[in-house]
């Protein structure tokens, strides 16, 4: 079978496959905002997570006109762009792009 259900996780928040992985349903799942100072701008879903690997990914978006003080990532970033834009370090990242950030 290749869709289970799991005492695990709520079926109508996620769906596990037969060989581990996993459907998220996200359309359930609200936004979070972020509290940080500066960084209110930005909310986020939780994809996947893996405590082991130190790995996270997330979806998020970003509130039009938004702006954010200089800051570092602690590992490794890649960013598809659904929807509108960014100045980065070595210009603008636009829909459609894709941008991977060395950690």
């Amino acid at each position: 079978m290749l869709l289970q259900s799991s005492n695990s996780h709520d079926s109508t928040q996620s769906c596990m496959l037969s060989d581990g992985g996993y459907i998220s349903r996200l359309k359930g799942v609200p936004w979070t905002r972020l509290a940080a100072p500066g960084f209110e701008a930005i909310a986020y879903k939780i994809l996947s997570y893996d405590d082991a690997r130190g790995y996270i990914n997330l979806l998020n978006t970003f509130d039009a006109g938004s702006r954010f003080p200089p800051h570092k990532h602690i590992g490794q970033v890649e960013i598809y762009m659904l929807s509108g834009s960014f100045y980065y370090d070595n210009g603008k990242v636009t829909a459609g792009d894709f941008m991977l950030e060395k950690g």
